[in-house]
């Protein structure tokens, strides 16, 4: 029985002897994994990009480099003459024909029947004393040949063309044709204001002007970039490595601030920080201690 026992007793102690073997073995690489990677990295300000949406001729440059704007400022101008034409001539197009009074007469005119409509046509004052005048004008000149006989028939030709026109306006077909030709100047006013405040390239946020080298009379293409933005004490550190978005890691700014912070998405063998803080010791091209 004793020796049953010792034997026992052996046999438990190899297999705790073995079973810390194990643990200890199992340990040391998850002790070798928590040690700690420094590399360097190097800060910059983020920044926004101010862009031309149609581009064209510079014709103002409003803001200069190192000036602090507002989101939504006109940061350039570029020439929209052109614009502003035929967006002058939509709206007198649109003042000749006011909607107040085609809307009155349309409503008026669809209220009498048709063969009325016509007879009133017919009797027109003002077309018959211009058809009046027009033959008694043709008579004269065929009459006596003279100077005064053609003016006086030229004049009268006019008013019978003018007189006509009138009663044609009055016609519900034409009416209704203004009524589209005024509802096509309106949809065209408001393009045209549309695209005209598309020649102002505005700041798409607050900060401060850190790149913009235009002059007036420059071109730019649709869609350039115009300006840069620095967004106020918003950061980026870029360093060369691979780790997924969200990796947690420790930074130290040259002036010694350490701050948590976590990584970015990594393009082209480098990854970057995004970092917002008011540091002292924060500035443009400062190089940062980063360590995981």
């Amino acid at each position: 029985m004793k020796i049953t026992h010792w034997l026992g007793l052996l046999t438990a102690a190899a297999v705790a002897v073995a079973l810390m073997s194990m643990t200890v073995k199992m340990v040391r690489p998850q002790a070798r994994g928590e040690r700690s990677k420094t590399i360097q990295g190097r800060m910059e300000p983020e920044v926004a990009v101010a862009s031309a949406a149609l581009g064209g001729k510079v014709e103002s440059v409003l803001v200069r480099r190192g000036q602090s704007v507002k989101a939504g400022q006109v940061l350039v101008r570029f020439d929209a003459r052109e614009l502003d034409e035929r967006l002058s001539q939509a709206e007198a197009a649109l003042r000749q024909a006011p909607a107040a009074v085609i809307a009155t007469t349309a409503s008026f005119v669809e209220r009498v029947p048709p063969a009325t409509w016509a007879s009133l046509l017919q009797s027109d004052p003002a077309r018959l004393v211009a058809e009046q005048e027009y033959v008694a004008a043709l008579a004269a000149f065929e009459g006596e040949r003279t100077a005064s006989a053609r003016v006086r028939l030229r004049r009268a030709e006019a008013q019978r063309v003018s007189a006509y026109q009138r009663a044609d306006e009055l016609r519900p077909q034409t009416l209704s044709k203004l009524e589209n030709v005024r509802a096509e100047a309106q949809k065209t006013i408001r393009w045209l204001a549309t695209q005209r405040e598309r020649l102002e390239v505005r700041s798409p946020v607050n900060g401060t002007v850190e790149l913009l080298e235009l002059a007036p009379g420059d071109r730019v293409l649709p869609g350039a970039a115009v300006a840069l933005i620095d967004l106020p004490h918003r950061w980026v550190i870029t360093a060369p490595g691979q780790h997924a978005s969200g990796t947690p890691v420790d930074l130290q700014l040259p002036g010694g601030t350490r701050i948590r912070a976590s990584t970015a998405a990594a393009k082209d063998g480098l990854f970057r920080v995004l970092l917002s803080t008011q540091a002292a010791d924060a500035r443009a091209g400062a190089a940062v201690e980063l360590r995981f």
